[in-house]
């Protein structure tokens, strides 16, 4: 879906986005944004994990759509919220067994990245 705006509407556009972002994003998951993969081993075999998605992501069909702070207050995970991890499940191949593995999220990001000038 592409959305045109006329150029005087850009500005106000961004300005509205930057604001919006600020309160958002104040932090983010590295692995669910694709800028590392998951880092772990399984403790049972020493084999990498595979990420397999966001625990959150598996309770229900619009989960995933639901704000990310407001399923770290309902999921029964301690402490996620407070110590800014997004939570994973991870998967052995050779085990072929699930893992739930917390990823730190980075946090103090700078939404002033996109912004257009």
């Amino acid at each position: 879906m592409v959305i045109a705006y006329k150029a005087r509407d850009w500005h106000s556009l961004t300005d509205k986005l930057t604001k919006e972002v600020d309160v958002a994003m104040d932090s983010l998951c590295p692995v669910c944004n694709g800028f590392t993969d998951m880092q772990a081993t399984c403790p049972a075999c020493n084999q990498m994990i595979q990420d397999a998605g966001k625990l959150s992501d598996l309770y229900g069909k619009y989960s995933p759509y639901r704000p990310i702070d407001a399923l770290k207050q309902t999921n029964g995970i301690a402490h996620d919220l407070a110590d800014r991890t997004c939570v994973h499940v991870g998967w052995c191949p050779a085990c072929r067994e699930e893992f739930i593995y917390h990823v730190g999220e980075w946090t103090g990001v700078d939404p002033s990245w996109h912004a257009i000038e």
